[in-house]
C-alpha cells in the first residue's frame, strides 16, 4: 500500500511528493526548517531516499528523538561539528556518486565550510548528481537550507556555474527523479527563476514587505486569483503555514504543521540548555560506510585527469631522459689513429674554446670524421673565424686520406638520436650552465603550478612569486634562458615542460588549503598589501568600495602606498577591481 506524506493532521501530500518542487518561505523562527523537516520525516517513514544540503548546522536533529534523549532516523550526517563521517570541500561529485550508487538517505552538513570552499562543494555536488541521475532513474528529495545562498537572483562574478546547475535540478531534475525542497528566510534574495518553478509554496509567518512581494510575485506567476489577500501572513503562529498547490493538488490551504518525531535542532537555544550530539552510527555502520567512501576516493584518485597528466609528464620526462643517454658508441681504431693536422696556436685556441664549452664533444669530432661539416661551419663562419680556418685545415687533412682508416661506428642496442648541429648543442650547453638560483627559482614556480592544476602561469604571477620585477633586465634573461633551453614554453602566459619536470626531479610541494594559498601569495607583498588581501578572503564573497578596503586595513584611500598596493593586487590577478566599482577577492585564491 502507498503511504502519504502526512504534513499536518488535516493535509496529507501523494508519495508523488518525493519528486516534487516545494519552496518553504518564512522569517527567521518561524517554522521553515521545522515544516520542511516534519515533510523529510514523512518521506523518510516512507522509504524514500532524502537528502539534505545543510549550511547552518540543524539538520542533524533528525537523528534524535523530539525528546533530545531516545534516537531518531538512522542517517548519517557527512561534515559539520556532529558528522559520523568528514566531508572536503573537493569531494562534491565524489560524495553524488555515492548517493546515486548506493540510494542512501544522508544529511552533507558543510556549515563549517567558509564560503568559497561551501560553494565549490555544492557546485561539484549538485551537477554529479544531475548528470548521474539521468542513467539511475530513481526517486529522492533533496532538501536545500538557505537556498539563496546556492540559487541567489543576484548572481555574484564566478558563481554562474553554481546558479546554472540549480537551474536545472529545480526545472529538470523531476524528468530524473529528483524532487527539491527550497528553503529561504528571504524569498526575494532566491533566483526568480528557479523558485517560479516550485510547485508547492509553504508560506509561514512573514513580515517584511519585500518578502511578501516575492510570494505575491509567485502567485501572480502561478495564475492564482490576485486578490488573495496576504495581509494575515504577518500574524501568523509559529507553525501555521498557508500552503499554495495551484497546478498539482489545486489547493489554498492554510495550516498548522504536524508535529515532528525528531529533535527541532533549528529552535533557537534557551539559556542554560545543552543541547545532546547525535547518536553516532553503529560502529559497524560507521565501518562499513567508511569502506565504501575509501574504495570511492581511492578509485577517483585514480582516474583523477590532474593526477593522470602529472603521470604523462613524468613518463615524457623520463622519456627525453632516456633519449638522452642513447648516445652513439666512439668510433673503434682498427689500423691507425686519425692524426690532427698542424695549426696555429690561436686557431687551436678557438677550437678548444670550443670544445670546452660542448657537452656533445664526441659527436662534433664524429661528425668531423665523417664530413658532415657544411652546416657546422656557415654556423661558426658568422662568429668565430679562427675555429672555422681550424676546421677548413681538418676538412683538407681528412680530403688528403682517401681510404678510412677506421672502422664504422658499432650502434648501441637502443637507436642513438639524430646529432643535433653544433649551435644547438652550444646552445644547450649554455642553457644548462645558466640554471642558477633565479631561474631554478622560476623553474620551481611553474612546476609547483603545474603540480596545482596543470595550468599556466601568467608572466606577472610568474615574476611575482620568483621575487623579480616583470620588467627587470635579470627577469627577461631568465625567462629566455629557460625558454631556449626546452624547460618552459608560452609567452604571456608559462608552461614548464616534461624536459623542466625531469630537471626538478620531482613537483613541488602545492598549496592544500585556502589559507595556504593566501600565506603563499602574501609572503610575496610588504607592508599593508597582504593585510588587504586576507580582509578580502576573509569577507569573500562580498564586495566593499575602495574607502571600506582601506578603512579596513587603516590606511588613506587617496595615498601613494594603497594606490600601489591595489595595483599590484590586480595585476597578479588577485583582485576582482572594475574601474571605480566594488572590489572582491579573486575565486582563483579559494582551494
Amino acid at each position: 500500500m502507498r503511504r502519504p506524506i502526512h504534513f499536518s493532521p488535516d493535509l496529507a501530500f501523494p508519495l508523488e511528493a518525493v519528486t516534487q518542487t516545494f519552496a518553504f518561505m518564512a522569517k527567521r523562527g518561524a517554522g521553515k526548517t521545522y515544516g520542511a523537516g516534519k515533510l523529510a520525516e514523512e518521506m523518510l517513514r516512507a522509504n524514500a531516499q532524502v537528502v539534505v544540503l545543510d549550511p547552518v548546522g540543524n539538520w542533524y536533529g533528525l537523528r534524535i528523538a523530539a525528546d533530545g534523549k531516545g534516537p531518531g532516523f538512522d542517517i548519517p550526517v557527512f561534515g559539520g561539528a556532529n558528522g559520523d563521517i568528514p566531508l572536503e570541500p573537493q569531494s562534491g561529485r565524489l560524495v553524488a556518486k555515492y548517493v546515486v550508487e548506493r540510494g542512501i538517505s544522508l544529511i552533507l552538513d558543510v556549515s563549517r565550510f567558509r564560503k568559497g570552499p561551501q560553494r565549490q562543494f555544492v557546485t561539484d555536488f549538485i551537477e554529479e548528481l544531475y548528470e548521474l541521475k539521468k542513467d539511475e532513474l530513481s526517486a529522492m528529495h533533496l532538501f536545500i537550507e538557505e537556498a539563496q545562498r546556492f540559487c541567489p537572483q543576484n548572481v555574484w562574478s564566478g558563481g554562474e556555474r553554481l546558479l546554472g546547475a540549480m537551474e536545472d535540478i529545480v526545472k529538470l531534475g523531476r524528468n530524473y527523479g529528483i524532487g527539491v525542497s527550497l528553503l529561504s528566510q528571504r524569498p526575494q534574495s532566491v533566483n526568480k527563476d528557479c523558485l517560479n518553478q516550485t510547485e508547492v509554496l509553504v508560506c509561514l509567518q512573514t513580515s517584511g514587505k519585500q518578502e511578501r512581494k516575492a510570494i505575491k510575485d509567485w502567485i501572480v506567476e502561478k495564475e492564482i486569483d490576485e486578490s488573495v489577500d496576504l495581509a494575515e501572513l504577518p500574524s501568523l503562529q509559529v507553525g501555521q503555514a498557508f500552503v499554495w498547490s495551484p497546478s498539482w493538488l489545486g489547493i489554498l490551504k492554510k495550516i498548522q504543521i504536524g508535529l515532528k518525531s525528531t529533535f527541532n535542532a533549528s529552535a533557537t537555544p534557551k539559556v542554560g540548555e545543552k543541547r545532546r550530539p547525535p547518536k553516532p552510527l553503529a560502529k559497524e555502520d560507521l565501518a562499513r560506510l567508511r569502506d565504501e567512501m575509501a574504495e570511492m576516493v581511492k578509485s577517483a584518485e585514480e582516474n583523477d585527469p590532474k593526477r593522470l597528466k602529472a603521470e604523462i609528464a613524468k613518463l615524457k620526462a623520463e622519456l627525453v631522459k632516456k633519449k638522452d643517454h642513447v648516445v652513439q658508441a666512439p668510433p673503434k681504431v682498427v689500423e691507425k689513429v686519425v692524426e690532427v693536422p698542424s695549426m696555429s696556436l690561436k686557431e687551436a685556441e678557438a677550437v678548444g674554446k670550443v670544445l670546452a664549452l660542448s657537452q656533445g664533444a664526441l659527436r662534433f669530432w664524429g661528425d668531423v670524421i665523417d664530413g658532415n661539416l657544411s652546416r657546422q661551419m656557415n654556423d661558426l663562419k658568422k662568429a668565430l673565424p679562427d675555429a672555422t680556418r681550424a676546421l677548413d685545415k681538418v676538412k683538407s687533412y681528412k680530403a688528403a686520406h682517401t681510404k678510412a682508416s677506421v672502422a664504422p661506428p658499432r650502434a648501441m642496442p637502443a637507436p642513438a638520436p639524430p646529432r643535433a648541429p653544433l649551435r644547438e648543442v652550444l646552445e644547450e650547453t649554455r642553457s644548462d650552465a645558466s640554471l642558477d638560483a633565479g631561474a631554478r627559482r622560476m623553474l620551481l614556480v611553474l612546476g609547483q603550478r603545474y603540480a596545482l592544476d596543470g595550468k599556466s602561469l601568467p608572466k606577472r604571477q610568474l615574476a611575482t612569486m620568483s621575487g623579480f620585477q616583470v620588467n627587470g633586465g635579470s627577469f627577461k634573461t631568465y625567462l629566455s634562458r629557460l625558454r631556449s633551453g626546452g624547460y618552459m614554453e608560452g609567452s604571456a602566459e608559462l608552461t614548464i615542460t616534461p624536459r623542466g619536470i625531469e630537471y626538478l626531479g620531482e613537483l613541488p610541494q602545492t598549496p592544500k588549503t585556502t589559507d595556504e594559498m593566501v600565506e603563499m601569495w602574501s609572503a610575496k607583498f610588504d607592508g599593508k598589501a597582504k593585510d588587504m588581501l586576507k580582509h578580502l578572503v576573509r569577507i569573500y564573497p562580498e564586495e566593499v568600495s575602495k574607502e571600506e578596503l582601506a578603512a579596513a586595513v587603516d590606511m588613506d584611500v587617496m595615498g601613494g602606498s594603497f594606490k600601489t598596493y591595489m595595483s599590484r593586487l590586480r595585476s597578479n590577478g588577485l583582485i576582482v577591481a572594475e574601474r571605480g566599482g566594488p572590489i572582491r577577492a579573486s575565486e582563483s585564491l579559494f582551494l
